[in-house]
C-alpha cells in the first residue's frame, strides 16, 4: 500500500520541504519522522543528440525525532511527474531510504533528467515500504506535507491503511 496525493501546481526551481511520517496512535507524536528535501537545477547535464538539457537534482534526508521509534522500515518516496519522454506520459523521481535507526538520518538523492526543477509538474506522491509485498506498510501511517507557498503547494495529508 502506498500513500498518494494529487497536486496539479507543484513546481520548483529550488525547493525545501519537510514531511512528517507517523503511525496513527495515541502516541503519534512520539513516532514522528522528518523528511527534508532540497531540489536544484543542474544545467547541461545531458548533451547527447547535439543539444544540452538540464536535470533536477533532489537531495533528501529522513530522520527520527529524539523520542521517535527505534527504527523505520526501508522507504521509497516517489514523486510522479508528467513527461513526454516515456510512453506512459508519467515518470517518477524515487528517493530510497535504508532502514533508519533512532538518532541517525538516512539520505537519498534522485534526478529528473531533462527537466529544470521549475518545469516539473508533480502530479502524485507515494510512499512505499520496500521490503513488504506490493510496497504495503504493516502499520497505518499518515504523512503531512506542510505548505510550500513558493511552489503553490498547500498543506497535504497522505494516509496509508
Amino acid at each position: 500500500m502506498c500513500w498518494s496525493f494529487t497536486a496539479p501546481k507543484f513546481q520548483a526551481a529550488v525547493m525545501a520541504a519537510s514531511f512528517l511520517v507517523f503511525p496513527n496512535s495515541a502516541l503519534a507524536d512520539s513516532a514522528i519522522h522528518k523528511l527534508t528535501m532540497v531540489a536544484e537545477t543542474i544545467k547541461n547535464t545531458d548533451c547527447s543528440g547535439g543539444s544540452c538539457v538540464p536535470s533536477c537534482k533532489i537531495e533528501a534526508s529522513l530522520s527520527t525525532m529524539p523520542n521517535g521509534p527505534t527504527s523505520t522500515p526501508e522507504l521509497n518516496v516517489l514523486f510522479q511527474y508528467k513527461t513526454d519522454h516515456v510512453d506512459t506520459g508519467e515518470a517518477a523521481i524515487s528517493l530510497q531510504f535504508a532502514e533508519l535507526k533512532r538518532g541517525g538520518p538516512g539520505t537519498a538523492t534522485a534526478w529528473a533528467s531533462g527537466y529544470a526543477c521549475r518545469d516539473l509538474k508533480i502530479t502524485r506522491a507515494e510512499i512505499e515500504c520496500l521490503n513488504n509485498p506490493n510496497g504495503k506498510c504493516s502499520d497505518f501511517y499518515k504523512v503531512l506535507i506542510p505548505a510550500v507557498p513558493d511552489l503553490h503547494l498547500s498543506t497535504i495529508s497522505i494516509e496509508a491503511k
